[in-house]
């Protein structure tokens, strides 16, 4: 008798196990689901956007977001309009859109589907039709700074070296692609959206010396 209550004690204990364990696996499953979001970009883009699409990317792989890259060219408001339809249709939560006024030629914005889909806009020109900007914080730049908004070139760190430039501005590219993807994927979890804004960073020769932004400006 104590041998057949021993048995079942053991048995129950082993479903209990069971199903705590199936449970958490349903649990982690449902709490790792992935979101889906869309970058656009123009086409032959992809060496001076190589910076920010590795933030994008790193953050892509740190948060599990599954991301779709579309490369624009001529669109017009019709185009926007249908892929907009089509990536929300796909599952898209938002999408990130990189220099539209390269590809893009459209005049006004559908709040609607923006309330449900929000887009990210980073431009060079003032895209007013895109409630959302993705930009650098400007803040600290001077007048008479030098700012180079395409990375450091290889003169300007002579320049710095010599002492007949004290220093550049640029853009932390890699920072604005992560910030961007982040802000939307916590936005798909369900908080506010926003704007979005990066850093600039000051490369003077004492930066250049200590190596402090090799990271970003190797390129």
């Amino acid at each position: 008798m104590k041998n057949k209550t021993k048995k079942y004690c053991i048995v129950f204990a082993l479903v209990l196990i069971l199903s705590a364990c199936i449970g958490r696996l349903v649990f982690q499953g449902q709490e790792k689901q992935q979101v889906q979001l869309t970058v656009v970009l123009p086409r032959g883009s992809e060496q001076e956007t190589s910076a920010l699409m590795e933030g994008v990317r790193d953050c892509a792989q740190e948060y599990e977001i599954q991301m779709q890259v579309l490369y624009g060219a001529a669109w017009t408001q019709q185009q926007w309009e249908k892929t907009m339809q089509e990536e929300q249709t796909l599952g898209s939560k938002g999408i990130l859109l990189l220099y539209p006024e390269r590809f893009l030629s459209i005049s006004r914005t559908d709040e609607q589907a923006y309330a449900a889909m929000p887009v990210l806009c980073c431009s060079n020109e003032p895209y007013t039709c895109f409630p959302f900007q993705a930009s650098f914080d400007r803040t600290d730049v001077q007048p008479d700074d030098v700012v180079s908004n395409g990375g450091l070139t290889a003169e300007q760190m002579t320049a710095i070296q010599s002492g007949s430039l004290r220093g550049v501005w640029v853009p932390n590219w890699y920072q604005l692609g992560y910030r961007s993807a982040q802000k939307l994927y916590f936005h798909a979890a369900g908080s506010a959206m926003e704007s979005v804004q990066a850093d600039m960073l000051w490369v003077s020769k004492q930066a250049l010396d200590a190596g402090t932004y090799d990271a970003l400006l190797g390129e």
